[in-house]
């Protein structure tokens, strides 16, 4: 897994052949400039905090969400320098990435130096802006054992007043199966999903509950789970309130969630 998200650097990022010059990688999982259903209009802003003591060089790339899974993989504007010690907001990154025009997908964020971060993702309105806060994966899917290839999405609602839309970011190492299943609150299967990848692509799709299921609910879970072939999946859910348009953020976990590093599992995987 390490040598296809360093392909991926090096290749949007003009990275030098050692991947250590950027080896402070981080994916975030979605943002968007674009508008959604119900008059909802999506922004994200990222926020970098430099923890060194020296200035850090932070580079930006965006997998593009296509249900085409065609991994299209884009540099954002430039590099950014942030001083010793300071911070820095990129307010709407995604809105000149294509000319204005409506984007959204995972984000890949690579420094070289450590760094910290987070991104907040928001419904403009004229009241203000309505909102959750994404921070960098956490947990991820690796193919292997059953508690390591699946990841849980708690809290799901579909109903008259929220609407629940789920992502996937998946990276192939070899051709790969991902399958998606909503439970409800007995734990019964009421629709299934499946995603097919490619050997070597990484891609970002994101999808209603609909998709998945014509059932509504009050509460339910999503199951992510690799069923085939080798390679990583992030998983996570948005609740929007269709009133609103507020959102909630439902980062994906795994069962043995605190027991390793996922994102150390994520960039040594290959």
């Amino acid at each position: 897994m390490r040598k296809i998200l360093f392909a991926i650097a090096c290749g949007v990022f003009g990275l030098a052949a050692s991947a250590a010059q950027f080896d402070k990688f981080y994916v975030v999982p979605v943002a968007a400039h674009l508008t959604g259903a119900n008059g909802t209009t999506w922004r994200t802003d990222v926020a970098i905090q430099n923890i060194q003591s020296t200035p850090v060089t932070v580079e930006f790339a965006l997998v593009e969400s296509g249900e085409g899974l065609a991994g299209n993989v884009a540099a954002i504007g430039s590099p950014v320098t942030v001083p010793a010690g300071g911070s820095m907001t990129m307010k709407d990154i995604l809105q000149n990435q294509k000319a204005g025009a409506a984007v959204s997908g995972a984000l890949l964020i690579g420094g070289d130096q450590a760094f910290a971060l987070t991104s907040r993702t928001y419904n403009a309105t004229a009241n203000g802006t309505f909102g959750q806060t994404v921070s960098a994966a956490q947990d991820v899917a690796t193919d292997g054992s059953d508690d390591a290839s699946t990841l849980y999405i708690p809290g799901i609602v579909q109903n008259a007043a929220f609407r629940t839309n789920l992502g996937l970011v998946i990276s192939a190492s070899s051709p790969m199966t991902v399958t998606v299943m909503i439970n409800d609150a007995n734990g019964q299967t009421i629709g299934t999903r499946t995603f097919n990848v490619g050997a070597g692509v990484t891609t970002h799709v994101q999808f209603g509950v609909p998709t998945v299921t014509t059932s509504s609910f009050d509460v339910a879970g999503a199951v992510v789970h690799i069923t085939a072939g080798s390679g990583t999946v992030i998983a996570y859910g948005s609740v929007v309130d269709d009133v609103t348009g507020d959102a909630s953020y439902i980062s994906g976990g795994t069962a043995t969630a605190g027991a390793v590093s996922p994102l150390s599992l994520l960039l040594s995987r290959r």
